[in-house]
């Protein structure tokens, strides 16, 4: 009887925790303030200047809105960074166009290291090392394959930019 009690216990107990793994870990606001902050000290870091920083600031919040909203309606993995880093590019133009003491390569650097998949390539790394080779190939692939929508993406905004000039 008392082993009956314990498992129901732990039934209800476990029970509790069912949507708790399901509960996005950041508020919309702080998702929007880290890609801010991040697309910015990036611009920053790379050798932009404080209007770089300034620009990098709102070009990443622009990216970082277009992110959110292209996540929750569940959308192929690799349309995100396309789409991340189209929109980075086209805003990183204008900005150029209006500012032109910005540097675009700062702004578009500093912006689309936010979007670049380093967490996946340090655990594809890892299973490669560990022998797994099934799982290490694939998650580089799936790397590769982010990395080069976010190249495609700034480079259709480039493309289409100087298309207008």
């Amino acid at each position: 009887l008392s082993a009956v009690a314990s498992m129901l216990f732990a039934i209800q107990f476990f029970g509790s925790f069912r949507g708790f793994f399901l509960k996005p870990f950041f508020c919309f606001r702080e998702l929007f303030f880290q890609a801010e902050k991040s697309g910015a000290g990036f611009a920053f870091m790379v050798g932009g200047s404080v209007q770089d920083f300034l620009v990098s600031f709102v070009i990443a919040l622009l990216m970082g809105c277009t992110l959110v909203s292209l996540e929750r309606k569940k959308i192929p993995f690799f349309v995100a960074p396309l789409m991340g880093g189209l929109v980075t590019g086209l805003a990183a133009c204008m900005a150029h166009a209006l500012l032109p003491a910005t540097q675009l390569d700062k702004l578009i650097i500093g912006t689309m290291k936010v979007l670049l998949p380093g967490l996946a390539l340090s655990k594809a790394m890892r299973d490669l090392l560990e022998g797994n080779l099934i799982s290490g190939n694939s998650k580089v692939v799936e790397v590769l394959l982010i990395a080069c929508s976010i190249a495609a993406g700034v480079a259709v905004a480039l493309t289409l930019f100087q298309m207008t000039e």
